[in-house]
């Protein structure tokens, strides 16, 4: 749900987050985890100073991956302690049931100070993680201030915070420590980077989805290779030569030649390969004709 988050010792990044904890007492030490296994790694980053930068417009949601978005999703409908995200949900929920917006806004935040209570007791208006995905891709949740008075406080709408993270200071002799209590560190930590890469590069090949396209010739001749594997099978037909073609069959002599008569003659299919042949082209190349063999692309089984 942060995959923008420092990866490396020292580097900057963001977080999305509406909880401002680490806004407030800096610095912060930062781990990053490397090996989500059952005996987690964890990276020393470095000490981190956090500010907010804005909050996350519906473009800037719909652009992350189908994997972040329903994160934040199963956490809005799972986190009732925090208060931003249950505020969040509670008028996600509201909103789909038509009870707001309002005119009155004092009235809209009796409503959904009611709805969150009800969230926290296990209840409220019905809502899924779909519906808050929805939400946040149409930008219901984009910060909006309302003035309702000079002395009155101001009621907002409060979407997904980007907080940007600086480090200030990398604590040598620490690292140092993590190190010596866990000689194994640096292997462990090289081989969650590869292991990384390697997802990374899965994923993005699995976003590259060739076009398959089996051309009239290819139908043809998968056609005449599989009746001529059938054939093979069965013992030599006998064929008239009304009902024979010199391209498809050979005679008992090599220098034979098909000619039209009555007369019964046998013929032995020609042996051809059991493979059919199915062609991998681009969309530039099923406009433009046939592909040679450089513009075969490799088809990608992955999910």
């Amino acid at each position: 749900m942060n995959p923008a988050m420092p990866t490396e010792p020292g580097t900057p990044g963001l977080v999305f987050a509406s909880r401002h904890e680490i806004l407030y007492d800096p610095p912060w030490t930062l781990f990053h985890k490397v090996q989500n296994t059952k005996r987690a790694v964890w990276l020393y980053q470095g000490e981190y100073e956090s500010v907010l930068s804005g909050t996350m417009t519906a473009e800037q949601f719909r652009g992350q991956r189908s994997e972040v978005k329903r994160e934040w999703g199963d956490l809005l409908m799972t986190q009732v302690v925090c208060k931003p995200y249950l505020s969040m949900r509670s008028r996600i929920a509201l909103r789909k049931a038509g009870l707001i917006p309002l005119e009155d806004k004092m009235a809209e935040k009796v409503l959904i100070d009611k709805e969150m209570l009800a969230v926290k007791s296990k209840g409220g208006h019905p809502v899924d993680a779909d519906d808050i995905i929805a939400a946040l891709e149409r930008g219901d949740e984009v910060q909006v201030l309302h003035h309702l008075s000079p002395a009155a406080a101001h009621i907002f709408l409060q979407g997904i915070d980007i907080l940007r993270m600086t480090c200030v200071k990398y604590d040598h002799a620490f690292a140092k420590e993590l190190e010596e209590r866990l000689p194994t560190l640096p292997r462990l930590t090289e081989e969650a980077k590869k292991k990384a890469e390697e997802t990374a590069k899965k994923a993005s090949n699995k976003r590259k989805k060739p076009t398959v396209s089996v051309g009239l010739t290819s139908r043809t001749k998968k056609k005449k290779m599989a009746t001529q594997r059938r054939m093979s099978k069965k013992s030599p037909p006998l064929e008239t030569d009304e009902d024979s073609s010199a391209d498809d069959f050979v005679g008992r002599g090599d220098n034979e030649t098909a000619t039209t008569s009555s007369s019964v003659r046998e013929f032995r299919p020609r042996k051809s390969t059991s493979q059919p042949f199915v062609s991998l082209v681009t969309d530039e190349e099923i406009e433009g004709g046939n592909s040679d063999d450089s513009d075969i692309m490799d088809l990608d089984f992955r999910y």
